[in-house]
């Protein structure tokens, strides 16, 4: 069986509405219809049937004046008039309520429904003199205004033009508060687009806010990185050498002289304090990266810092300059330094732990930094390393080289310096 259709809810105001037309609409029936028995000679029933060709399009055209306005003129001019006119029919004076079907087409209607509705008023007025003339005449001498000698021309004009301006009244109020409606339907309008565009603004300033913070927890965790890193990779190397030295000495101590031993153990209490030295130092700069404050930079630079922490750790180094190093600017001291130490603890992961590290700096129009190992039992590439180095380096408008060359592995990152104050 198929879904009922669902009609759309409607608001109070819209039943109220339909209400009112179609109780003024019963009203002015009833009072057209006692109107009509009152001056009919006929029975009951037959008047009403008489003036029912007036009565019925009367109220249909009130009941509709606001929902269907255009249908409402329609069913006045048509039907009422043509009652009249057609049917010869006597006016009703309760055909003054017509005057709502010309309100609702001013207020509701298309403009030209609006326009229509103002040309009933006229063709009401004509019918009004043509055809309630004698209504109009007895009602004024019943009043005793008038008498039948003042009755001519002159009053059938004065009829009409009274009779045009007090229907006319309705249209005008009706375009009055047409206007009205209109103003306030911009306005409220107005605030609807406000509010959408406050609302758009707030998602946009949300959003943002979200981006900012998803960026910011990505360089925390690349620069918690790069610490720990680096620092692990050294500590690592450090405890291995110190393992081997102590190995090395209980092999067979009866075969090592008391100054062999004395110097193997000095080692290891050096070794053993480079690793306390490197643990204290990174957890100084995780509680910096975490507390979001930077460190001064160092008087030499952050590469030259890098490269003497990792000589003081004990792992093996040659380093070689070309060209004349100077001072960089701080962006780029500090992502040179960051790329470096990545660079360093890829080689102590990943690399021959008994071959030194080659450090190769070139000095120019962009400073090249290449860190070359042994590549050791495990393959570098993995992690988040070298995708944050290339982060990094773009960043500044610089590029990242990495490739295994048969049993070595080559870093190479590349800073432009041209363009970047110093």
């Amino acid at each position: 069986m198929p879904d009922s259709p669902t009609l759309a809810p409607q608001r109070p105001g819209e039943r109220r509405g339909w209400a009112v037309e179609v109780l003024l609409g019963t009203v002015a029936a009833v009072l057209g219809a006692l109107e009509a028995l009152a001056r009919s000679d006929s029975s009951g029933p037959a008047a009403l049937v008489a003036a029912s060709p007036t009565l019925v399009p009367l109220v249909g055209a009130i009941a509709l004046s606001r929902r269907r306005p255009g249908v409402a003129v329609a069913l006045l001019v048509v039907g009422v008039l043509g009652s009249h006119v057609v049917l010869g029919l006597p006016l009703l004076l309760a055909e003054g309520a017509g005057t709502l079907v010309v309100y609702g087409a001013a207020r509701y209607g298309r403009p030209l429904t609006l326009w229509l509705g103002l040309l009933a008023v006229p063709a009401g007025a004509v019918t009004l003199v043509t055809y309630a003339r004698d209504q109009i005449v007895e009602l004024l001498r019943a009043l005793g205004i008038i008498d039948a000698l003042q009755v001519g021309p002159r009053f059938a004009l004065l009829v009409l033009v009274l009779g045009g301006t007090i229907a006319v009244l309705p249209w005008l109020v009706g375009v009055a508060l047409r206007a009205r409606d209109r103003a306030e339907a911009s306005r409220r309008a107005a605030e609807r687009a406000e509010l959408a565009r406050a609302e758009t603004a707030a998602l946009e300033r949300a959003t943002a806010a979200r981006a900012e913070a998803e960026s910011a927890r990505a360089d925390l965790a690349r620069d918690v990185h790069d610490v720990v890193g680096h620092s692990l990779a050294v500590i690592l190397a450090q405890a291995e050498a110190a393992a081997l030295l102590a190995a090395s000495r209980g092999e067979d101590p009866r075969g090592i002289a008391a100054k062999d031993r004395a110097e193997v153990d000095e080692r290891i209490r050096a070794g053993l304090a480079a690793i306390a030295e490197t643990a204290r130092t990174s957890l100084g700069e995780v509680g910096a990266v975490l507390a979001g404050t930077t460190a001064p930079p160092p008087r030499g630079g952050a590469v030259a810092e890098v490269l003497a922490q990792t000589e003081a750790s004990g792992t093996a180094l040659r380093s070689a300059v070309h060209g004349t190093p100077r001072p960089l600017p701080p962006d780029l001291d500090v992502v040179a330094g960051r790329v470096l130490r990545e660079m360093l603890a890829n080689a102590l992961r990943h690399g021959d732990r008994t071959a030194p590290v080659l450090v190769t700096q070139w000095w120019g129009a962009e400073l090249v930094i290449e860190v070359e190992n042994h590549l050791g039992t495990r393959t570098p590439g993995g992690g988040q390393g070298l995708a944050g180095m290339r982060r990094r380096l773009a960043a500044v408008g610089g590029t990242l080289f990495a490739s295994a060359v048969e049993d070595r592995f080559v870093a190479q990152a590349r800073l432009p310096l041209s363009g970047h104050p110093t």
